[in-house]
């Protein structure tokens, strides 16, 4: 029983002897930032296999621990930070009946015998996905083919002078978008870095958001967005039709001037989780200013 204590239940426990040779395969072998500071979080990273079958897995180091079994084959593009958002009960609940299996007297065992016929059991729910590339998650049905193990996991070296550079950029700005960071550092550093391996150095400095005004962007670990008007600047457009990518307001200074010059109309100056620090009256004719100018652009 100490052995599968090690394990989290997501379907229900299983051992690695009892996979029966059964070989897998990683689908990514990279490492990626955890989003919110809780006390339970993992990285899970999919696998496949021959069966209907899919094994999870939780990557440490160049450790790699089988976390459970699950009826879909989940498929990532990137890995996923996830978190088990299981109840201290239940837990509690799953710690003592491990403990009358392993040390209870027979009148112990019986009774919990009676209780687990009668009762409803507390479970441990599915977990919740919180990373920011949850886009990439696809449910598969696999066919049957070979697959081999995927190569052993190991984190890969840290470069100092780019992460330096990271440090310096968060420091002239301290919101930005995750293309323009990759760009910054394929001009500035080294265009062979893949976005993962930038990822693990945003990791020391940084957090990225997945929704609201600053979607999609890197956040500097010592500020707190909600509180500084000025973060206007860093407040991302372009989700019409025509403009089909993401930018920053200080990307245009145009646009940042329209909104100093309007400030009675379009500037708040308190922020909401869905105009930010700008009024509704600004985003919408700011993306009817940005639709324009990119449809002068096609036709240019």
């Amino acid at each position: 029983m100490d052995e599968e204590e090690k394990f989290d239940l997501i379907e229900f426990p299983i051992l690695p002897e009892l996979l029966g040779g059964i070989e897998l395969y990683k689908s990514d072998d990279t490492y990626i930032t955890s989003i919110e500071d809780l006390n339970i979080i993992k990285k899970l990273f999919a696998t496949k296999k021959l069966d209907t079958i899919g094994i999870l897995l939780e990557i440490e180091d160049d450790h790699v621990k089988i976390l459970g079994i699950a009826k879909n084959h989940y498929v990532f593009e990137t890995p996923i930070d996830f978190v088990f958002p299981v109840d201290e009960k239940v837990s509690h609940f799953y710690q003592k009946v491990s403990q009358i299996i392993d040390h209870g007297t027979t009148e112990e065992v019986v009774n919990l015998s009676a209780l687990l016929n009668k009762e409803t059991l507390p479970f441990y729910p599915l977990p919740i996905l919180i990373s920011h590339d949850q886009n990439n998650i696809n449910v598969l049905k696999t066919k049957k083919k070979e697959l081999k193990p995927g190569k052993k996991v190991v984190a890969p070296e840290i470069d100092n002078a780019a992460e330096e550079f990271l440090l310096n950029l968060f420091k002239i700005h301290p919101i930005l978008r995750a293309e323009f960071i990759k760009n910054e550092f394929n001009n500035k550093i080294n265009n062979k870095f893949t976005y993962n391996r930038v990822k693990i150095l945003l990791n020391k400095c940084a957090f990225f958001v997945n929704n609201g005004p600053f979607a999609k962007c890197w956040v500097n670990n010592d500020i707190d967005v909600t509180n500084n008007p000025n973060f206007f600047i860093y407040q991302v457009f372009g989700k019409t039709k025509v403009h089909e990518k993401f930018f920053q307001l200080f990307e245009r200074p145009s646009l940042v001037e329209k909104v100093e010059r309007n400030r009675d109309l379009y500037f708040s100056g308190d922020y909401s989780e869905k105009y930010g620090y700008l009024t509704k009256l600004a985003i919408i004719d700011l993306e009817k200013k940005i639709e324009a100018e990119d449809l002068y652009q096609i036709y240019d």
